[in-house]
């Protein structure tokens, strides 16, 4: 795998969330994205692939989805204002995860949360995103101390040797919080089952998908 560095998705948040005033820093919002497939390649542009104009409007729309008018803020701090992160580009995957394992045809992985912060909610892009019959995506909310191990847990399956090529490609907008503003933001509880995407079926809990 070729590891990039991606200027990924993270301004500081200071306007209004869920109906909270937000202190400088509070919160932050990063567009993920997980693309894996066999047998096939994907059209379109990656995260890392966007110029700054493109992934500045990523971005607010991501904020917008929260509530949140960070419109002002991403064209004053443009791309001084970013979380690095690690970016893996394959002939089979392309994606802003930490992969902790891939076995076969499944991939354990986490969209982890920057240093300093924990995982609060998140929405998934089922209206632009694609997945095939067979494969699977599911992701939840895991709070857990350790490097890596705080995020949005990913499990995919994206099945070998078909006919036809298979494929998952989603986008996940991850909002991270402070510790101890959990309770402030409105964050969804540890373990929630963020979304569920078995074929062309994807189910969510309330408010995470768009």
């Amino acid at each position: 795998m070729t590891f990039m560095r991606l200027r990924a998705a993270v301004i500081s948040l200071t306007g209004m969330v869920c109906g909270a005033a937000a202190s400088p820093g509070d919160v932050i919002v990063v567009p993920h994205e997980f693309r894996a497939s066999e047998g096939g390649s994907f059209g379109g542009k990656t995260l890392s692939q966007l110029d700054s104009n493109e992934f500045k409007g990523a971005l607010i729309l991501a904020c917008a989805f929260y509530g949140v008018d960070c419109s002002e803020a991403a064209v004053a701090i443009g791309e001084a204002a970013y979380y690095a992160t690690p970016y893996i580009n394959a002939s089979d995957i392309s994606t802003t995860a930490w992969i902790d394992r891939h076995p076969g045809e499944e991939y354990y992985a986490k969209f982890a949360a920057p240093p300093g912060y924990t995982t609060c909610k998140a929405v998934i892009d089922v209206g632009n995103g694609s997945i095939t019959g067979p494969s699977t995506f599911n992701g939840s909310i895991q709070r857990m101390p350790g490097g890596n191990n705080d995020g949005i847990g990913l499990y995919a399956v994206v099945p070998k040797n078909r006919q036809s090529p298979q494929w998952v490609s989603f986008r996940v907008d991850v909002e991270f919080v402070r510790p101890g503003k959990l309770g402030e933001y409105g964050c969804w509880p540890d373990r929630t089952l963020v979304f569920q995407c078995t074929g062309q079926n994807c189910t969510t809990f309330p408010g995470a998908r768009r």
